[in-house]
């Protein structure tokens, strides 16, 4: 049974997300704090004819480092994932593709946030130059897909949905 919502209260309002507080209660009464989004994201991950990653190195401020990652970004208002995936591949890393296969989607942090991700496989890689956005400041990488396993498990890519995206290529792919 799901909890009744007894009152809620927007504690900050800014560009990309607010911060909200509601209470619910069922059996008892609790409090529930949480981030709620205004947008979605596309996760790309690029593999070449020749079974290279593009991935992307970038500054995050809220970890004050630099991160390498697979290409990701927001879904504008009016577009369809897909349409983001393709947009932001291009602006991240130059490449633009053939295709794009859809691998699912999910929650990042469901008990702190609303935002959801949706996860692509982009295939039929042609070369280009990246065009990021004026806040962005960001390097594509290229490894061959062993090296890009190492990196997942020895720790030098340490964010989820580089994890997330590699662990649904491989069930795509029918490999456990």
């Amino acid at each position: 049974m799901m909890p009744k919502k007894i009152s809620e209260e927007n504690l900050f309002d800014g560009i990309l997300f607010s911060v909200q507080r509601e209470t619910y209660q069922d059996e008892k009464e609790y409090i529930r704090e949480f981030i709620r989004t205004k947008f979605e994201a596309a996760v790309v991950l690029p593999i070449t004819g020749d079974g290279k990653v593009i991935l992307v190195k970038q500054f995050r401020a809220p970890v004050r480092s630099d991160l390498i990652e697979v290409v990701a970004g927001k879904i504008e208002e009016g577009e369809i994932p897909v349409e983001a995936a393709f947009r932001e591949l291009e602006e991240e890393t130059g490449y633009e593709a053939g295709n794009m296969v859809s691998l699912g989607k999910a929650f990042v942090t469901p008990g702190i946030s609303t935002e959801r991700s949706h996860y692509f496989l982009a295939r039929d890689l042609k070369k280009g130059i990246p065009n990021p956005d004026e806040d962005e400041n960001v390097h594509p990488i290229e490894v061959p897909m062993a090296e890009f396993e190492r990196m997942l498990t020895d720790g030098r890519i340490e964010d989820a949905k580089s994890l997330v995206i590699y662990g649904l290529y491989k069930l795509w792919r029918g490999e456990q």
